[in-house]
């Protein structure tokens, strides 16, 4: 079948085009990115509520979390791929996951810490696992791959918007720990889901090490594993707790991790030499992207608990299910985007990467202005804004999430080598990782007074960071602009050149 004629499929039929195994990655992705995103919905809030932390202590948390679960996935597939195997791994992350989330149960500081180390640790490995073990069901140069990882994409966020839509009910009517209690059950589903089919995954299970390995020394191989993984707990559940210091170290090893990419690519011919400097600057620009994206869960949640009319159509609706709405707007454009637009994805797509990654900053940029004039048209009397400037930032910034994530997936696989493309994802998940622990850094520019609230007070404050930041990425957007022909030059094809 032709990729024009693939924009004609439906749904069911886009599924039974793609490779055994697809449907149950989806599932169980689906369901384990809800047992996830229960706690990445509802973190600041518990420590904020529950645990007594301040704002930004709150959100150095956060972003500590945020941050590891991006920045461990280069262990987690060093792990998976060296010791453990990617079906093995996927079933473990899957158990250790479900145990994270029974810890968080225990309202106990260090409950908290050894929960989210756990969940951490799971992560982890599963990312890496999960989406390798997605690859390998696809042959060299398969046109249904492109299709099958946004089907995935699809699921994912199809899970977060169930989990983000219903966290902030179950927290307020039951408390935090049924939603956590929940979440353990959605991860044992995608556990049960995943040993039920995990012969589909025969063949990509494992490293191709492992297949001239005897049963012995599997055996070995795997509790060497299990044993780095049981050391990485406690030392997770330190960088969680020195929150500050683990932020200025992952921002240290950024900064080295791109200096390397460098030096890989002074090493390459000159096709593959020109195509990673503009890797790094793409990866650069998606940095900076990434870095005022992480805010959502931290700054945009507390505002809009705080500043923000939460009645819709004379409904209450809860903050966590502001959230909801970017995962909601990712299926919806997703769909569109698997249905009609995937096929115009692939045709010169190296040319159209630097133009992408430009309207991505300018779409975040536009978000936080529009939250800006949110705020002056606030309401006089109470000072809260009106939810629909809320709902419009996250529709933006779910368009230009929709430019750049999915596009750097994609795009590691066209620029670098094939012996470095396993590397270079991990550094962009780790990338990723630095993204997050920055943006805390961002969130410091708003420092709420002592046990002031007030939206007519704290609206300035708001104001003043959230039009610091759309400048900021309006400075990237344009200096991308700017770059789009040098970058075209090093991107171009020797043939076409």
């Amino acid at each position: 079948m032709s990729e024009l004629d693939s924009q004609s499929l439906g749904v069911k039929e886009q599924f039974a085009q793609q490779p055994r195994g697809v449907l149950t990655m989806f599932v169980v992705q689906l369901f384990s990115v809800m047992g996830y995103a229960y706690v990445y919905a509802l973190l600041l809030l518990l420590a904020v509520r529950v645990f007594g932390f301040g704002d930004h202590q709150a959100f150095e948390l956060t972003g500590a979390f945020n941050a590891l679960n991006f920045a461990t996935s280069i262990f987690g597939g060093y792990l998976a791929g060296r010791f453990l195997g990617y079906r093995f791994s996927t079933g473990v992350g899957l158990f250790v996951a479900a145990v994270a989330l029974v810890i968080l149960l225990l309202p106990h500081h260090l409950a908290l810490y050894w929960g989210l180390s756990f969940l951490v640790c799971a992560e982890g490995m599963l990312i890496p696992s999960l989406f390798v073990l997605l690859g390998r069901l696809y042959p060299q140069n398969d046109p249904r791959r492109l299709s099958g990882f946004m089907l995935i994409y699809v699921g994912i966020n199809v899970g977060a918007f169930l989990a983000e839509a219903s966290s902030g009910a179950i927290s307020h009517q039951l408390g935090y720990g049924y939603a956590f209690f929940l979440g353990a059950l959605f991860m044992l589903v995608a556990l049960f889901v995943f040993l039920l089919q995990h012969r589909l995954f025969n063949g990509a299970g494992f490293a191709p090490r492992f297949a001239k390995q005897r049963p012995e020394a599997i055996k070995r191989s795997r509790l060497t594993g299990m044993c780095w993984l049981l050391i990485s707990l406690p030392v997770l559940a330190l960088m969680l707790h020195f929150a500050v210091l683990t932020h200025f170290f992952l921002m240290a090893l950024g900064v080295a991790a791109v200096l390397f990419v460098l030096h890989l690519a002074r090493l390459e011919g000159e096709m593959y030499r020109k195509r990673l400097y503009a890797f790094v600057l793409l990866l650069l620009i998606s940095f900076v992207f990434l870095v005022f994206y992480m805010l959502i869960p931290s700054v945009l949640v507390l505002f809009t608990v705080r500043n923000v009319n939460h009645v819709i159509f004379g409904m209450r609706v809860h903050t966590t299910s502001f959230l909801a709405l970017n995962p909601f707007f990712v299926v919806i454009l997703g769909m569109l985007l698997v249905l009609f637009y995937l096929p115009r994805l692939r045709r010169n797509f190296r040319q159209s990467l630097p133009l992408k990654f430009t309207l991505a900053c300018f779409l975040m940029a536009l978000s936080y202005f529009v939250l800006v004039v949110g705020i002056q048209l606030a309401n006089v009397k109470t000072g809260l804004v009106s939810p629909w400037w809320v709902v419009g930032s996250y529709f933006l910034q779910t368009l230009a999430e929709l430019f750049v994530v999915p596009t750097s997936f994609a795009m590691i696989g066209e620029l670098v080598p094939i012996r470095l493309e396993g590397l270079l994802m991990g550094i962009w998940l780790f990338l990723t990782g630095v993204a997050s622990s920055t943006a805390v850094v961002c969130s410091g520019l708003i420092r709420m007074p002592a046990h002031i609230t007030t939206p007519s007070i704290t609206n300035d404050l708001y104001n003043q960071a959230f039009l610091i930041y759309g400048s900021v990425i309006i400075v990237m957007a344009l200096a991308s602009a700017l770059l789009i022909p040098f970058l075209q030059k090093l991107l171009r094809d020797p043939s076409t050149a």
